[in-house]
């Protein structure tokens, strides 16, 4: 039994979570003859998570070795064009969000697409992890799969070099390869369902918010503009439009699309700017008071 625990002491924590996943696999097949397919599909996605765990283990072990290289400028511009990526996603999410949520071109309500990519930010990070680990679980399968039978071609010629004392042994496990990319493959395909759980749960609430947040972000009373009503919030539209907020007496909020008016318009403003004479004629008066006061006196 000693060999088996010097073996174990030397197995990377990523190479144990992936030979529980195994177990787990095969625990279930054997259950499953008992218990039906739901034995099955439990123990399946127990060891699927243990798979992701190891393949978490094992990208941290990346993460330490980058982390030693971060002062080189080299190994930060992965991480920044990541960042810059996530910013586009984020960005695209927004304006989609605003499009569906108002029915409205998304260009003009800069101040809600902001806010919105803000919030966006780490659903964005979600996507992009998502997509990259999908992606890169699927070449770094295909790469291991040609590299298995590149290394068994090696392995055997190296068998045939010890003929003529040759010695070279080399130093790959094409099996923890496959298991890193069956990991990548699974934490993708989990962040993807997560992202569409909560975008299939909470839209509606998502997009009452949404307009909720345009309302009080980029439609604005104007009194003065030609056709808006009282109490009434506008935003102006492209081509002619003028979008409306008016809200209803149960305190609800209808949202629609008017032309604007082409007539002739002249309207002063309710508030109008003074002249200098008038702004300063108030200060003189009351400078004034003090010295005919004093001469009363």
């Amino acid at each position: 039994m000693q060999w088996l625990k010097d073996k174990y002491a030397a197995t990377s924590v990523a190479h144990r979570l992936y030979m529980v996943s195994i177990v787990l696999v095969f625990l279930g097949l054997l259950m499953s003859r008992s218990w039906g397919t739901a034995a099955l599909d439990v123990t399946s996605m127990i060891a699927a998570g243990f798979m992701i765990a190891g393949f978490i283990m094992w990208c941290l072990t990346v993460a330490r070795w980058i982390r030693k290289k971060w002062h080189k400028s080299l190994y930060k511009t992965p991480i920044v064009l990541l960042h810059l990526l996530a910013l586009l996603v984020a960005t695209g999410l927004s304006r989609f969000a605003v499009s569906e949520a108002l029915g409205l071109p998304p260009q003009s309500f800069d101040l809600t697409v902001g806010l919105l990519a803000l919030l966006f930010y780490i659903p964005a990070w979600m996507a992009v992890v998502a997509f990259l680990l999908f992606l890169g679980g699927l070449l770094l399968l295909a790469v291991t799969g040609v590299a298995v039978v590149v290394f068994a071609a090696i392995q055997m010629g190296a068998s045939f070099l010890k003929i003529f004392g040759v010695d070279y042994s080399p130093q790959f496990n094409p099996g923890m390869a496959l298991f890193n990319s069956g990991g990548a493959i699974a934490a993708g395909m989990v962040l993807v369902a997560c992202y569409s759980f909560l975008t299939d749960s909470y839209q509606p609430w998502v997009l009452s918010a949404i307009r909720t947040t345009a309302v009080i972000a980029d439609f604005h009373p104007a009194p003065n503009y030609p056709g808006v009503r009282p109490g009434e919030r506008i935003h102006s539209l492209d081509n002619g439009y003028t979008a409306y907020a008016q809200e209803q007496p149960d305190h609800s909020i209808v949202i629609g699309v008017r032309t604007q008016e082409n007539s002739a318009h002249d309207q002063p403003l309710a508030n109008p700017i003074p002249s200098p004479g008038q702004v300063m004629k108030p200060l003189f008066e009351r400078l004034s008071v003090p010295v005919e006061s004093g001469k009363a006196s």
